[in-house]
């Protein structure tokens, strides 16, 4: 996977993304397909357990009473080894056959919708604890979140729903306009290449801040900010928007999460059987 390159400020892109820490919106009748929000998600991996036959290790949802079957996927590489670590320790002979197993983020949720059927299964998509510590952190400086007693609670009032959390940075240059700070890519449209902007949202608040770096080097007057979101906040952003134009955004994987996808896939490969002739 590519790091992203060329990330200039872009002030044009504006709007009222992510519609706070956990503004979640009802579905709009003109939203996008379900096909164009999953085809985002494309270039994301992600991770979970299976057995030797490639079936789902499932988990216990801990919030159900009595416990009901979950399957967990993991954004990044720690959360998933220790999770099958864990597992082997708990059933040593079902964990022997156990593995790692990679997907995309798309390829994830079509076929946890398969796997569901008519029972009542469950998914959880769960966060690095690190981002997620330092995601909290960004939020309680802003002020957008707040401790009340052992709970965490947002600015109005409501409690803090955690999750993934995802940073994307905003840019105030001299003249007082704001925006995202963007990236651009190449695409093809038409049979004809041409460059477009696009606003990088990171899986990794340390990733953005390496690639803000020169940002910041080569425009020096400009103010730029980190800010926050959740995933289930941002799937819910791509649900609502009407067109591919209010969602110019690109999901950025950690650094850690794509070098281990690559490890999986290398891995992978050497175990393919050579095909009989």
């Amino acid at each position: 996977m590519k790091r992203l390159q060329h990330l200039a400020l872009a002030l044009g892109f504006t709007g009222s993304l992510f519609l706070g820490v956990n503004g979640l919106q009802p579905r709009s009748a003109q939203a996008l397909s379900e096909a164009q929000v999953l085809s985002r998600l494309t270039s994301v991996p992600i991770f979970t357990l299976v057995d030797d036959k490639g079936t789902p290790v499932f988990g216990a949802d801990p919030n159900q009473k009595p416990p009901k079957p979950i399957v967990l996927f993991f954004t990044h590489q720690k959360e998933a080894q220790d999770a099958l670590a864990s597992y082997r320790k708990a059933q040593p002979e079902k964990g022997k056959s156990a593995q790692v197993l990679l997907l995309s983020m798309k390829d994830a949720l079509e076929s946890f919708k398969k796997i569901r059927g008519e029972n009542d299964i469950k998914y959880s998509i769960e966060p690095n604890l690190t981002q997620l510590q330092t995601a909290i952190s960004l939020l309680k400086s802003n002020g957008e979140v707040v401790s009340q007693g052992d709970q965490l609670m947002t600015k109005d009032g409501k409690p803090f729903v955690s999750g993934v959390p995802l940073f994307y940075a905003m840019a105030t240059g001299p003249d007082g306009k704001s925006g995202f700070v963007t990236g651009t890519r190449e695409v093809t449209v038409n049979g004809k290449k041409q460059t477009e902007n696009y606003v990088p949202v990171y899986f990794s608040k340390a990733d953005l801040e390496r690639d803000l770096a020169a940002v910041t080097k080569a425009q020096p007057q400009a103010k730029v900010e980190v800010k926050v979101t959740m995933f289930n906040n941002f799937l819910a952003y791509l649900y609502n928007a009407k067109s591919e134009a209010e969602v110019p955004f690109q999901l950025v994987p950690s650094d850690e999460a794509a070098q281990f996808a690559n490890q999986l896939l290398q891995e992978a490969q050497k175990n393919q059987k050579p095909a009989q002739k």
